[in-house]
Order: C-alpha cells, then sequence, then structure tokens
C-alpha cells in the first residue's frame, strides 16, 4: 500500500514539475535540467542570463523549492523498488536490488547539493557549474539505473504478489498457519 502510493505520488509530482517548469524551456529556451548539468561557467550564465531576460528566475527558484518535495518521494519509491527486487529476484539481480536501493539515498544527496548550487547560479555564482554539473551526473546515472530496474521489479511483483505478501516468512507456511510443533514451543515456554 505504500509503495502504491509513493508510486502515485511520483508520477503526480512528475507532472506538477514539469508543467510548473514548463515556461523556463517555453519562454526562456532551457529547461531545468539545461542548468543542472551546465558544464562550465559560460553555459550556466547563457541559460541564468536567458530565464532572467524572459522574468524567469522566480519561477526557476520555486521549482528549485518544489523540487525538494519531489526528491523524498522519487528516492524513496525507487529505493523501495530495489529493496522488493532483492526479495523477487535471485543472484546478482537481488544484490543489484539492494545496492540500488542504498544508492538512491546518495542520489537524493546529489539532488540537494544539485538544488543548492543551481540556487547559487541563480544568484550569479556561475563559477559553481562544474561541481553542480558533476553532482547531477552522479544522480542521474543512479536514478537512471534505479529506475530501469524498478520497471521489471515492479512486473515481476505483480506476478508474484500471492507470494510475496500471503506467505508467513517465519514459519514459512503459504496460509499463514502456524504448525503443531510451533504452538508446542509456545506452550513450553
Amino acid at each position: 500500500m505504500i509503495f502504491t502510493v509513493l508510486i502515485a505520488g511520483t508520477v503526480a509530482m512528475t507532472v506538477v514539475l514539469g508543467r510548473h517548469g514548463a515556461p523556463l524551456k517555453r519562454c526562456g529556451r532551457y529547461k531545468i535540467v539545461k542548468l543542472e548539468l551546465a558544464p562550465t561557467a559560460g553555459s550556466a550564465k547563457t541559460v541564468v542570463d536567458s530565464w532572467e531576460q524572459h522574468g524567469l528566475i522566480d519561477l526557476a527558484y520555486e521549482d528549485i523549492r518544489f523540487d525538494y518535495a519531489f526528491i523524498a518521494l522519487y528516492t524513496a519509491t525507487l529505493a523501495l523498488a530495489g529493496f522488493y527486487g532483492a526479495v523477487v529476484w535471485n543472484g546478482w539481480l537481488a544484490r543489484a536490488g539492494m545496492v540500488l536501493a542504498w544508492a538512491m539515498f546518495v542520489a537524493a544527496l546529489m539532488d540537494v547539493f544539485e538544488n543548492l548550487g543551481m540556487t547559487y547560479e541563480l544568484g550569479g555564482h556561475y563559477g559553481i557549474a562544474p561541481l553542480v554539473c558533476t553532482v547531477s551526473s552522479i544522480k542521474w546515472s543512479i536514478t537512471i539505473a534505479a529506475f530501469f530496474y524498478s520497471l521489471p521489479t515492479l512486473v515481476m511483483m505483480i506476478v508474484r504478489r500471492p507470494l510475496l505478501f500471503s506467505q508467513n516468512r517465519v514459519h514459512g507456511h503459504a496460509d499463514g498457519r502456524r504448525s503443531e510443533s510451533d504452538e508446542g514451543k509456545e506452550h513450553a515456554e
């Protein structure tokens, strides 16, 4: 249930952010991702100057503020998908799920650094652009890998749903009942 709510929240926030930030591209020629991945001070300045020329700086600041809620949603969603992947897959796919799940916390931290850096860039401090580009690249790499891992994991979760949610993992009974030996152990204590 929590996972479904996280997925719905992430999708909804993706739509909201896309619509909210649309004028940055439509009027100012550049999406926010262009500032995230601006590798040099000159390229960051070009993006910010365009937004400034079209009166979009306040919108860009607001977009960055909204992104903090999105960070919490998408990283929790993809981390949980990784943890579920560790359950529904076997072997290296299960191990990859654990790695990606924990890596999403790194992606979240990189996204926060990215937002702080872009805030400085909007204030005219373009020299931070290479650092912002670096943390953004790390965030995007982890997030894209986790996203593509999560898609088949979701399918596998749906296929294996009866096994995942109906099995009593402590005692190994699919119907949740307790064995006589389990009950005997309780009476002995």
